[in-house]
């Protein structure tokens, strides 16, 4: 068998249903083509991935030349619980015994009585992952109906779509927003790469029924997949304009003594540095970082009297009023 390591996860999850339509069918490349909406010849390519690289046992059969599931070695779904490493080996392989697709899995996860996940939403966040990715890798673009929690319905998007960025359990898709309720959206809002939490996405496609006509001459593409793009960024803060430009803020906390294990072993953040190791009672640590202040604030204030802001004093002032308004609401 041929190295398996370059099989990105938009092919394993093409792979995965021509595996689970072939289970149930004996298929022509044009059928297999209609169920992935795929042209006849990537669906060739695929079928030699897997006969070839992952040695499924596919005949031809038939003038038709049809294509029948001999063997299924489970090689897929194999490297598509390794490529996502969502839990522990010894789940992958229980749950893995006991469903047959990648996406029951997932659904197996939830429903699962010896399973406690943060919350109800694995099969959201990876529903339309393949569709996605399709259309960053193609550059074109999908539209989707998006639904906040704080919208009373879901509002129709089209949007030109860049990267898909995980953050605290959560994914996104990062994207340019291109029309919202079959309304083109105003020109300033082409400065804003905006993300859209994929738990909230639904009845996700490619292209659109209304016709979007859009030639992307940013540079957005280009700076948002460079992999150092976000080493030092916090959360989902991003400011495409001015990002290059700009220059992290020097961040210094001081922690009680009781976390220094808790954030050695879960930084804050990759750019923190510890500078303060033996201190009585707290610790100082240091980062540079672009972040959003509401977002950060937030962060601070679970660890409560434990942190103290050192610098930057507009920090330290705001984290100050933060704390101030929300013990106003007990006096």
């Amino acid at each position: 068998m041929k190295n398996t390591e370059k099989i990105s996860l938009e092919k394993l999850l093409q792979l995965q249903k021509i595996i689970a339509y072939l289970k149930e069918n004996i298929a022509s490349r044009h059928d297999l083509g209609e169920e992935l909406k795929l042209s006849e010849s990537s669906v060739e390519k695929l079928i030699k991935m897997l006969k070839d690289v992952l040695g499924y046992e596919i005949k031809n059969i038939g003038r038709e030349k049809k294509y029948e599931l001999k063997k299924d070695n489970q090689k897929v779904k194999e490297l598509l619980f390794e490529n996502l490493n969502i839990i522990k080996d010894i789940l992958k392989i229980h749950l893995a015994q006991n469903t047959e697709s990648f996406i029951d899995y997932l659904k197996s996860m939830n429903k699962n009585p010896f399973i406690r996940l943060e919350n109800n939403t694995i099969q959201a966040n990876f529903e339309f992952m393949d569709t996605i990715l399709k259309a960053i890798t193609d550059k074109k673009i999908i539209s989707f109906d998006y639904k906040k929690i704080s919208d009373e319905k879901a509002i129709s998007r089209v949007i030109m779509p860049y990267l898909i960025h995980e953050y605290k359990n959560n994914w996104f898709v990062l994207g340019l927003e291109l029309a919202r309720d079959n309304q083109k959206v105003q020109d300033d809002e082409f400065k804003w790469i905006k993300y859209y939490n994929l738990r909230h996405i639904s009845n996700c496609r490619l292209g659109s029924e209304k016709r979007v006509f859009f030639e992307d001459k940013t540079n957005y593409r280009q700076k948002i997949q460079e992999p150092n793009y976000f080493e030092k960024a916090y959360g989902l803060y991003i400011n495409v304009d001015e990002f290059e430009n700009e220059s992290p803020q020097e961040i210094i906390l001081s922690f009680d003594v009781s976390l220094k294990k808790e954030l050695e072993e879960k930084p804050l953040h990759i750019s923190q540095k510890i500078i303060d190791k033996n201190n009585g009672k707290n610790f100082k640590i240091k980062m540079d970082i672009y972040f959003l202040e509401t977002d950060f604030l937030k962060e601070l204030a679970t660890y409560g009297k434990n942190v103290k802001v050192i610098a930057p004093l507009s920090l330290r002032e705001r984290l100050k009023s933060y704390l101030y308004e929300a013990w106003k609401q007990y006096e």
